[in-house]
């Protein structure tokens, strides 16, 4: 039988680990108002300290200074991130940017593109724009080095250093503890400055008589003085937006994933040509609102997201009253840690759980499976922000790539359909090959 309330010792606390997505219902849905507290447990210090500055967003009591920024932006993305009017033009012109950069060069020599940077730097250049007007040029450093701070905040931030801390002492470091130490530090501060100049430089703006039209206006403006400090309100709006771009580094890791599982599964990327042929055609830009009329599709990136388990974990919460979940009792100030492995290959759920297949969500009760997959963006209070954005992302570079090119992978080698492990876990290195469709073939 399995357990999936249980405890652990990690990192000089008690931890309780919760399994399945009726428990991850539970406690994040059904019982928000206890699960919503974030506990300082196992960090070092000098997260503490800045934590103590920056509650809002960060692990902190019940981030009140900065919840009205949250509500504003939250509401902000729920109207336009389903395509109804600013957030799908920025994803298709950034998608053809992508084709036209990365994809028609390498046409007539059929060389191979390792597709998770560029990706990457795809959807981070959308979060770009849509909260400051401007974007990045692909091929500048500025864009480049922004994104490695924000890879090289994940690798340090999955290691055990602060939950395990022994594990620093381990000869030849083999789980980089001592290293993420050395390291994080820097980085993290380094990619909260960044975005606490990017505010601060709008904040400015604003009060010069700028007329407010970004995402990141309608965060700063939910500013009053009953608040507190607006400094501090802005170093919780600062660390909002750091989240909301390492979130976009997840949808290009779904993207990489996307184009890897088409390679590998030819029937399915026919199948997918045909569906967009169908009811999208050679010449019309595909469009969000499309997806009834896409159900392959759809199903298609839904299962991109359950099978590729890019984010494994959810951030860990603290009850702030007595819980009881699978008959278990959790007394107050308890640490909860949530395994998402387990809602993606929930057996009461999926049927097969290794096996890539999209059609599982084409049958049963779908609506609970995709319920599934909202939680890996989160559920509850705490929920992931950009949820609307990045499915939409995902979902319609997607279908703008596969409207226009077939893919294969580079080599006689299969690559193997496993993540690396990470917070965003990518597929191990490989190269996909772009062909633009024939078009007689089409018709």
């Amino acid at each position: 039988m399995l357990m999936h309330v249980f405890t652990v010792w990690l990192g000089g606390a008690y931890r309780v680990v919760i399994s399945s997505y009726a428990n991850f219902h539970k406690a994040l849905i059904e019982n928000n108002k206890i699960t919503s507290k974030r506990s300082d447990v196992g960090l070092p210090g000098w997260r503490k300290e800045i934590f103590a500055v920056r509650p809002g967003i960060a692990r902190h009591i019940l981030w009140k200074d900065a919840k009205k920024a949250r509500q504003q932006t939250a509401t902000f993305l729920n109207n336009e991130g389903m395509g109804r009017t600013v957030m799908e033009p920025h994803v298709l012109n950034e998608a053809d940017k992508f084709i036209q950069f990365f994809i028609e060069p390498r046409l007539e020599s059929g060389e191979g593109l390792d597709t998770i940077t560029p990706l990457s730097l795809a959807a981070t250049n959308i979060l770009v724009n849509t909260l400051t007007g401007n974007s990045y040029d692909y091929d500048d450093p500025k864009a480049h080095d922004h994104l490695n701070l924000i890879h090289e905040e994940h690798k340090h931030n999955v290691t055990f250093a602060a939950s395990i801390p022994f594990t620093k002492w381990i000869p030849g470091d083999p789980f980089h503890s001592a290293e993420a130490e050395r390291n994080y530090s820097e980085t993290f501060k380094k990619i909260l400055s960044n975005f606490d100049n990017i505010v601060a430089k709008r904040r400015r703006e604003l009060q010069d008589g700028c007329s407010p039209n970004l995402m990141l206006d309608h965060m700063l403006l939910q500013y009053r003085p009953e608040l507190g400090d607006q400094e501090r309100f802005d170093a919780n709006v600062g660390s909002m937006i750091q989240q909301m771009y390492a979130g976009s580094t997840a949808s290009g890791s779904y993207l990489c994933w996307a184009l890897l599982y088409l390679s590998v599964y030819p029937h399915m990327q026919e199948r997918l040509h045909n569906e967009i042929d169908e009811v999208i055609g050679e010449d019309s830009v595909p469009e969000y609102s499309l997806r009834e009329k896409l159900p392959y599709a759809d199903a298609f990136v839904l299962e991109t997201f359950r099978h590729s388990e890019c984010i494994h974990v959810l951030s860990p919460r603290t009850t702030e009253s007595e819980l009881v979940i699978d008959g278990q009792v959790l007394p107050a100030g308890v640490e909860l840690m949530f395994n998402l492995d387990s809602v993606y290959n929930d057996p009461d759920i999926f049927d097969n759980v290794h096996e890539f297949n999209p059609e599982r969500f084409l049958t049963g009760d779908v609506t609970k499976k995709k319920a599934c997959i909202e939680a890996a963006f989160g559920l509850g209070r705490r929920k992931c922000i950009a949820i609307p954005l990045g499915k939409m992302e995902v979902f319609l570079i997607l279908l703008r790539i596969m409207q226009q090119f077939s893919v294969t992978y580079e080599g006689d080698t299969k690559p193997p359909l496993i993540n690396m492990g990470g917070i965003n876990s990518k597929p191990y290195p490989h190269r996909i090959v772009f062909t633009r469709r024939n078009k007689e073939i089409r018709k």
